[in-house]
């Protein structure tokens, strides 16, 4: 196992752990956000609002082919909390460079496009489409509604909010 951290920026740093064991590798980027009342609902809609498309990719269509062509790679979002933060995570999954059947960048091209998302949106003027800002609500809503059948969650979130109801956490 190798690890090395990586100082890419202005409060930026990479962390590359090397594991040969495993056939896919999987690339990562966190934004921690203080947790403030005001803006954890927006907050917590970007990673999905930009992990849907891109000036790149701008349809789901896109998107998906582009995804094909990796050999499936796989674009998540999450967000959660840790401590006073809120954890927005956006990641691309795909299969190591050495078992590409004709030697082609997997890694390389997979970490471009989830760059791109990151860095160069589809957007309208300066903010995201209303449409997909308008599904991302409802799918939001959706996670949201879900988490009352999953009644281990349910009761976790439940005895979270009662023990820090007067905590931004």
């Amino acid at each position: 196992l190798k690890t090395n951290l990586v100082n890419l920026g202005n409060g930026v740093e990479g962390l590359y752990v090397e594991d040969s064991r495993f056939k896919t590798t999987l690339v990562s980027f966190s934004f921690f956000m203080p947790i403030c009342e005001d803006t954890a609902a927006d907050n917590a809609l970007v990673p999905f609002l930009l992990t849907t498309s891109c000036e790149e990719c701008p349809s789901f269509k896109e998107l998906n082919i582009r995804l094909a062509k990796l050999y499936g790679a796989k674009i998540s979002a999450s967000v959660s909390k840790v401590g006073d933060c809120q954890l927005l995570k956006m990641s691309v999954s795909c299969i190591n460079d050495r078992f590409a059947l004709n030697g082609e960048k997997i890694v390389s091209e997979a970490t471009g496009l989830l760059a791109s998302m990151i860095f160069n949106p589809q957007l309208c003027g300066e903010a995201f489409l209303a449409s997909e800002v308008e599904r991302e609500k409802r799918l939001m809503k959706e996670r949201i509604l879900g988490e009352i059948n999953e009644k281990r969650l349910y009761a976790r979130n439940q005895l979270l909010s009662l023990m820090f109801r007067d905590d931004d956490y």
